[in-house]
């Protein structure tokens, strides 16, 4: 059997990155159990693009002596690819990474293809990212003040909104076309399977591409790997060093809403000054009370759950939601907006909010005190336990179908 592998999700790291190498690590560790000799796999990436994951490289996995070989799509036709190396079957770890290639709507082998959301139509298409980068004070019309300074800070946020119109413009059509190849194949090629993490991934599916929901698998995601070579920094220890934290991540994107959690956070402060609000790749420091740091390694980030006080979580969509979970493996009170597939996720251990407004999270902070902090801890910790359960019965499901194939 000829396993191709999608490697080309892992030129980002991201939430499906770092699926796919989880996904790929415990996928190995299948195989060690089988036949080697009837299991071949091909790591198929793109040369343009590269491997985010430094242990995923072809010269790092050459080194564990694994016999893996690699094949660049750059410039290749994946329809050859897979004739020309006889592929049995495929397995895709995000769709839209594919989407733009060509003739990718026109692969004929056994295709596993997962598809964690979609924003590009729940989102981009309906332009409600326009929304989420107005929140940036930048656009704020009080900044358009009688002033030279305040007229050209004016105008440059309002040539910032057109290119933003210019951006969803463009992303309403690379949507369509990162997703047109999943009705096509899931039309004509009966050996098409589709999986998703969540309940609302899979209604939204049927929702905005009409696909027939019964033909959807729903697995939840799997804990992801972190790496244990290395031990936390000098500089996060230092930083966590007796202060009461909340941890907010991927403040750098506004559909994460940052915004208005920097502006409940401020006001909460005033009145709690024990209190710190630590974004990751966020905005540079607003506040007193605020502390902005770049991107985390495995290490700090690890450490920064570990020590944290709370983590927020205020996205204004997710189709499934990595970090709340990860929190809750650490018995962390969770802040989260009760929004697409983080109540089905999260179940009732967090504290919910709107997030359209800063007023409700700003209300929502207060209701975790010192007082109820264990009560909250101990229904992360549940929540953990019960989606743990369902996420490692779920891999297992998945690494099967990727061996064995899915009979219909």
């Amino acid at each position: 059997m000829n396993l191709l592998f999608d490697f080309i999700t892992i030129r980002y790291k991201t939430g499906a990155g770092e699926y796919v190498r989880t996904v790929f690590y415990n996928l190995l560790e299948e195989i060690e159990g089988r036949p080697k000799d009837h299991i071949k796999l091909f790591a198929l990436y793109d040369s343009a693009f590269g491997i985010a994951y430094d242990d995923l490289t072809e010269e790092n996995l050459s080194k564990k002596n694994l016999a893996i070989e690699y094949i660049d799509l750059h410039k290749n036709d994946i329809c050859e690819i897979i004739k020309k190396y006889q592929i049995t079957r495929f397995f895709i770890g995000c769709a839209q990474y594919l989407g733009d290639y060509p003739n990718i709507d026109k692969i004929s082998c056994e295709t596993i293809c997962v598809i964690h959301d979609m924003v590009d139509e729940e989102i981009g298409q309906k332009n409600l990212n326009i929304y989420c980068d107005m929140l940036n004070p930048a656009f704020h019309l009080a900044e358009r003040e009688h002033s030279i300074y305040g007229f050209f800070r004016y105008q440059k946020a309002t040539l910032s909104f057109i290119q933003y119109i210019r951006t969803i413009r463009n992303n309403y059509w690379k949507a369509k076309s990162r997703t047109k190849f999943i009705v096509n194949l899931h039309k004509n090629n009966k050996k098409f399977h589709l999986i998703t993490d969540s309940e609302f991934s899979k209604k939204s599916l049927s929702f905005n591409l009409k696909i027939d929901e019964n033909r959807v698998r729903t697995f939840y995601l799997p804990n992801r790997i972190f790496s244990k070579e290395i031990t936390a920094s000098n500089e996060i220890k230092k930083i966590f060093k007796n202060k009461k934290i909340y941890l907010l991540l991927n403040a750098n994107r506004s559909l994460k809403n940052p915004y208005n959690t920097l502006a409940a956070f401020e006001q909460f402060a005033k009145n709690n000054p024990e209190s710190y609000l630590l974004t990751i790749n966020g905005p540079s420091q607003q506040f007193k009370n605020h502390i902005s740091i770049p991107f985390l390694n495995d290490a700090d980030f690890e450490f920064s759950l570990k020590q944290c006080y709370a983590l927020i979580y205020p996205s204004f969509f997710e189709g499934f939601g990595y970090p709340p979970i990860e929190a809750m493996f650490y018995k962390k009170p969770v802040f989260a907006s009760y929004t697409t597939s983080l109540p089905e996720i999260l179940g009732d251990a967090p504290i919910y909010f709107s997030p359209l407004y800063a007023t409700d999270i700003y209300k929502a902070l207060h209701e975790l005190t010192n007082n109820n902090y264990d009560y909250f801890s101990q229904k992360s910790e549940s929540q953990y336990s019960l989606i743990n359960r369902k996420s490692e019965k779920d891999l297992k499901e998945l690494l099967n179908c990727i061996l064995e194939g899915i009979n219909d």
